[in-house]
């Protein structure tokens, strides 16, 4: 079975051992855009939109997604991986391969919909843990990232603060340094998402179950000010 992270800097993995498939950046961010759409076709102009920022000369753009297609479907050949043409475009076909994306999504969803809070913490802390760091970390820039992660974003921010909430419900945050703990995982994520609600108010019961209640109260009054939430 090959796998293919992309939770992270991009890597390809076969059989637990990595492998190289292409030192050009350009190719491996084409490879990286189509295992993140299995099945699903994309359009040679929104892949030359995406690899160029814009896509440049659209004749010259074809010819060179054609050039790094053929050369990909070689690299890929020995690991069950087959890059088709459809249309004007081309996709990734399933079977034989995964992505920690796709695990990743089919965890998280899986554990939001059980009842058992300590259950579903186990499972979000099992999905979030896919994750290394940034969406094609060194391969794709926030703008790109954003434009090719969103569902994904959304989803893990759906999960830590589904990680938070039950935490705090199943009381594994209810002494004061474990408030402490989670209050500081808190922190950077309500600065970065000031409008998320649901993180602002775990970070408050965090802060406020730590004994720092006069914290607590400020985050509220920050985000009141500055957001228009918590009305």
């Amino acid at each position: 079975m090959s796998e293919f992270r992309l939770l992270g800097p991009f890597e390809a993995v076969r059989d637990g051992a990595p492998v190289s498939l292409s030192r050009r950046r350009q190719e491996r961010l084409l490879l990286a855009v189509l295992l993140l759409a299995p099945g699903r076709a994309v359009g040679a102009g929104r892949l030359a939109e995406l690899l160029w920022d814009g896509g440049g000369d659209e004749g010259r753009g074809r010819g060179t997604l054609h050039t790094y297609v053929s050369r990909l479907r070689v690299a890929l050949r020995p690991y069950g991986v087959r890059i088709v043409t459809r249309g004007d475009g081309y996709a990734a076909e399933p079977g034989g391969w995964r992505t920690d994306a796709a695990d990743f999504a089919e965890r998280a969803r899986a554990a939001a919909a059980l009842r058992d809070p300590e259950e579903r913490l186990r499972r979000t802390e099992e999905a979030l843990r896919l994750w290394r760091g940034e969406l094609l970390d060194g391969l794709a820039d926030s703008e790109l990232r954003a434009r090719l992660g969103g569902e994904l974003a959304e989803l893990r921010l759906g999960a830590l603060e589904q990680r938070a909430e039950d935490r705090l419900h199943t009381g594994l945050d209810g002494r004061r340094d474990a408030g402490g703990s989670l209050a500081a995982e808190l922190r950077p994520l309500v600065a970065r998402y000031p409008l998320r609600e649901r993180l602002v108010a775990a970070l408050m019961t965090a802060l406020y179950r730590a004994g720092r209640q006069a914290e607590a109260l400020d985050v509220y009054r920050t985000t009141r000010e500055t957001t228009g939430c918590l009305a």
